[in-house]
């Protein structure tokens, strides 16, 4: 049962620019989130299973085709799990999407701590499906500016883009990290303007990363946070009820310029702040 879903009041806007050097975004914002709150992560896995099935059926109703990008982390992991298995494995359009990576670390692909690798495992192969669906970054070329370039040409070839030429993803799923980071948008990284796929040369719990940046994830139909322990209650809260500070917490840089954009968290996530 969902415990909590109403919309969000909460809307707050930045324009100052605060780069330096380069023009660089640090984000635009105007949000009105829609939250969900579910008792449990098992339950919380089942409804973003559920959901992502219902973007993907109207994506293919409406334009024939299902492009998403996958989170790495735990909660995304469990609802991989929840996908590959029954009822989904078998309604579940495997044959007519693209899978695109939201993040990933630079190391070999099949590295532990790989994203590609999780996503493998825990979604496509149990799930039977076409691997090939799976487009991953070239973490192992020496090359991270290159393999952003080439990320970025690949979404620009195969994903129908706006009217600013920007890719528009279906689905774009995103994880939390306690410090508010989302994807690799860590506090203080700083992307340059028209820039959809970015490299983050800081290394960040011993690794640099390839990221899509807020410039795609914003142009999105439809992005979906998974939040789930209450190890999470603070950094939710920064993010939802402010002050603003998108370049000290990240995830304030998601805000859809004309999709939708949802909240899903268990209890222990939500906590007292959406009890009532």
């Amino acid at each position: 049962m969902a415990l909590w879903c109403r919309e969000s009041p909460w809307r707050w806007s930045d324009r100052s620019p605060r780069a330096t050097g380069r023009v660089c975004d640090v984000g635009e914002l105007v949000v009105s989130p829609t939250v969900r709150v579910l008792d449990d992560e098992a339950q919380l896995a089942q409804r973003a299973a559920e959901a992502i099935e219902l973007g993907a059926a109207e994506a293919i109703d409406r334009r024939g085709r299902f492009h998403w990008a996958l989170a790495g982390g735990g909660t995304p992991k469990r609802t991989y799990r929840v996908l590959a298995g029954p009822p989904h494995r078998e309604t579940f359009p495997w044959n007519r999407l693209d899978a695109w990576i939201g993040d990933e670390r630079i190391v070999p692909g099949n590295d532990p701590a790989s994203n590609r690798r999780m996503i493998l495992e825990h979604l496509l192969w149990p799930a039977g499906a076409d691997t090939s669906a799976l487009h991953a970054f070239d973490t192992e070329s020496g090359d991270p500016d290159a393999a952003a370039r080439s990320y970025a040409d690949q979404l620009a070839a195969r994903v129908p883009g706006n009217a600013d030429g920007v890719p528009v993803l279906d689905l774009v799923l995103l994880g939390l990290g306690t410090d508010a980071h989302t994807a690799s948008w860590f506090p203080g990284s700083r992307f340059c303007a028209g820039e959809t796929v970015a490299v983050v040369d800081e290394e960040h719990a011993g690794y640099r990363r390839l990221t899509l940046t807020p410039a795609i994830v914003n142009a999105a139909r439809q992005v979906l946070f998974l939040v789930a322990g209450a190890s999470k209650q603070d950094a939710l809260r920064r993010v939802l009820l402010g002050p603003s500070d998108p370049l000290a917490i990240p995830a304030q840089r998601v805000a859809p310029t004309g999709g939708r954009l949802t909240w899903m968290l268990d209890r222990d996530a939500a906590g007292q702040f959406f009890a009532d």
